[in-house]
């Protein structure tokens, strides 16, 4: 089983003990992505569009840096603080991801590190 370490320097670094993602046996799976700013490493200020169409730019570079793309999406999982932005956020990941949709999840939770509103995680079919 061959397992490789993805890191990519279009994303930002990582604020704790893991990588930006792995692959295994052409899968590859990303840490969660906030909105942070890879140029600041601090969250973007603004909306929660603002804030979801950074983090799902942080995860195209992610999936770029592991040879694969949107396109190659099996699984998102998104996570936030307030049910109320569904919508919005579901607007810019529709940006990001167009026709045939992975499966997903979406799920409230009471908080997310950086004080973010939105933590999205991937996985894909990898090269």
């Amino acid at each position: 089983m061959a397992k490789n370490t993805v890191f990519s320097p279009n994303a930002p670094k990582p604020v704790g003990a893991y990588s930006h993602g792995i692959t295994v046996n052409g899968i590859f799976f990303s840490s969660g992505q906030l909105g942070i700013d890879p140029e600041t490493n601090e969250l973007v200020k603004g909306s929660v569009e603002d804030e979801a169409r950074q983090a799902m730019k942080n995860i195209g570079a992610i999936l770029e840096a592991a040879g694969t793309s949107f396109d190659n999406l099996i699984k998102a999982t998104i996570f936030i603080t307030d049910l109320k932005d569904f919508a919005a956020i579901d607007g810019v990941y529709k940006e990001f991801i167009t026709g045939d949709f992975p499966a997903r999840t979406c799920v409230e939770v009471k908080g997310i590190p950086k004080g973010a509103r939105l933590e999205i995680e991937v996985a894909a079919l990898a090269e």
